[in-house]
């Protein structure tokens, strides 16, 4: 009431009072909310009850009048949802003053208090979200078993749909530096930024794609999980091009905010609710591969960064036996690997072993890259023109010293 108790003075200071006698807000018991001047003796009481009685709740906005006293008194019903929340009361000698006094002061009242319910239910809404994604990213993989009872009791406590499709999408939040002065934007002013984050939340929740079985919330200071909802459907890539779209979308909703860029990944798509903690680390290990390999911020899917995800996943085994002889093979006098020929062989590669767009691309003679090439094949043996495989295990190595320097 101390938000309904303020705002009404507010509004009171603001609008022209000076040909009414007095002004009341009451509530549905009768008793004094707030009142235009302090001092002011008090409309009486047997008005006040009858004006109270009078209410009629199936027309809860009627405006009602009395006349018994020396002034006439306005009563406006305050409604929210089509429910008297509060009385107001005007006491005057000019009936249209008075009920233009409280008419302005009624408008404003129910504005203000649909303005708190909906901050009370982004709140709410807030708080179920941050709930369920700390439940569901603080349970390890060997215990799903354990943490099922309490995460399914939590979802059922806010209505949250369990036979949905769910994939976790990622958006990691890191501040730009100003490159003309070298100064980072945070400069020490947490709450703003605070501010700013929580604003970011709410932009994202407002997204066009996103719906009330959607779930917003910070990871930590810096990843943002949304958890997104499909119906089932047999044709999954459908699904994960939606994703790609609804991923699209919200950086587009975010651009406005140029304090922070933005890295967007998603993970597998699930039924299980508890297995989410799998897509939320899918998401975050192609955010991780994205930043090594891919130059700008934006959206990493893992199909774009298809090889590199390969090469991350690669058993110790393969790499033992099919990437460590590459290496070795191209070592220089010193005992390192030979980068650079490295790098002109994986050019080579890209081009589709095409010597002349190789050569363009590198900005060499075309007769440069055939003599690297010739090199690279008589101290490694693969032939990459002629044979997929060698083709392949090239370019994981070139990977593989990507990674490393990682």
């Amino acid at each position: 009431m101390n938000a309904v108790f303020n705002h009404f003075l507010r509004v009171l200071e603001k609008i022209d009072t000076s040909a009414v006698n007095a002004v009341q807000l009451i509530d549905r018991g009768g008793q004094i909310i707030a009142k235009s001047r302090a001092e002011a003796e008090n409309i009486a009481e047997p008005i006040v009850q009858s004006m109270l009685q009078a209410v009629d709740d199936s027309k809860p906005r009627k405006i009602l009048y009395d006349n018994s006293g020396e002034y006439t008194v306005v009563a406006v019903p305050v409604a929210v949802n089509l429910r008297l929340f509060a009385l107001i009361l005007v006491e005057t000698m000019n009936l249209k003053s008075g009920e233009q006094v409280a008419n302005t002061l009624r408008a404003s009242l129910e504005a203000f208090i649909e303005h708190l319910a909906a901050q009370h239910q982004v709140e709410a809404d807030t708080d179920r979200d941050a709930v369920i994604i700390k439940e569901i990213l603080e349970t390890e993989t060997g215990h799903l078993h354990t943490a099922s009872y309490k995460i399914f009791r939590i979802l059922k406590t806010y209505n949250i749909d369990l036979f949905l499709l769910r994939s976790v999408i990622l958006i990691q939040l890191e501040k730009k530096t100003n490159d003309f002065f070298n100064i980072n934007l945070d400069l020490g002013y947490e709450a703003s930024i605070k501010t700013f984050k929580d604003n970011v939340v709410q932009v994202i929740k407002n997204n066009k794609y996103l719906n009330n079985q959607d779930l917003v919330a910070f990871a930590d200071n810096d990843h943002i999980v949304v958890i997104k909802s499909f119906l089932s459907n047999k044709d999954i890539g459908r699904l994960y091009y939606a994703l790609d779209i609804i991923c699209q979308g919200i950086i587009h909703d975010l651009d406005a905010a140029k304090i922070f860029t933005y890295r967007v990944a998603y993970g597998r798509l699930y039924s299980n609710f508890l297995e989410l903690v799998h897509s939320y680390t899918e998401a975050k290990k192609t955010i991780y591969l994205g930043e090594l390999f891919q130059d700008n911020p934006g959206l990493y899917s893992a199909d774009q960064g298809l090889l590199e995800h390969i090469n991350y996943y690669l058993p110790h085994i393969i790499r033992h036996k099919s990437i460590s002889p590459v290496l070795a093979g191209i070592k220089k006098e010193g005992g390192n690997p030979d980068l650079e020929l490295l790098q002109i062989i994986e050019a080579y590669i890209d081009q589709n072993t095409n010597l002349t767009k190789t050569a363009s691309l590198l900005h060499l003679h075309r007769n440069t890259i055939a003599q690297k090439v010739d090199r690279f094949k008589k101290k490694t043996g693969l032939d990459p023109e002629n044979s997929f495989k060698d083709a392949f295990i090239i370019k994981m190595a070139a990977l593989t010293v990507k990674l490393n320097k990682s």
